[in-house]
């Protein structure tokens, strides 16, 4: 089969004759802007999907399907993550439905480092509660289950966002305003 050169080369020059802007304008300039972890980070982002494990009394682990976690990434370092009025994360054990739900607010300073972000919280707001069946556990204050610091992996890509963490892998969407 014969090389089409000369059509190859046509089509090279009429790209190269749109002028740039306009080829910016038009989203279809041929290669992304880099940015660093910290500017991909800087916005909102919603949980579209993840999975974590839960481990009750040292021998028992879950494994959940998580959804509907925002974070919020200042570029001040600050950031937040919201758990709304009621963010579940399901599983089972032998057959048992397991819901647990997070209500409320944390607060937190970040640094990063390396694709690893630092977490430091600073505030807690809400609660946990952890259903069995039908059979609701009380509710534990946020305050008592989230860890001091924490140290989580991120892959940042424009729209898309990974955590990775010991407990699991969660992936989130730009939240567009």
């Amino acid at each position: 089969m014969p090389l089409a050169v000369p059509a190859t080369l046509e089509a090279v020059r009429r790209v190269l004759a749109v002028p740039r802007d306009s080829m910016l304008l038009q989203g279809r300039f041929p290669f992304k802007a880099s940015t660093t972890t910290r500017e991909c980070l800087a916005g909102t982002w919603r949980e579209v999907s993840g999975t974590k494990t839960f481990t009750r009394d040292k021998d028992i682990v879950i494994s959940l399907a998580t959804a509907g976690e925002k974070w919020v990434f200042n570029p001040d370092g600050t950031a937040r993550l919201d758990f709304g009025t009621g963010t579940e994360h399901k599983g089972e054990h032998s057959g048992v439905p397991i819901v647990i739900t997070f209500v409320g607010t944390v607060d937190y300073r970040y640094d990063i480092e390396d694709e690893q972000v630092h977490l430091h919280a600073t505030a807690s707001s809400g609660s946990r509660t952890i259903r069995v069946r039908d059979e609701a556990m009380p509710a534990i204050p946020l305050s008592r289950l989230i860890p001091p610091d924490a140290t989580v992996g991120v892959t940042c890509d424009l729209d898309q966002l990974t955590i990775d963490q010991r407990s699991g892998t969660q992936k989130f969407e730009r939240v567009r305003d």
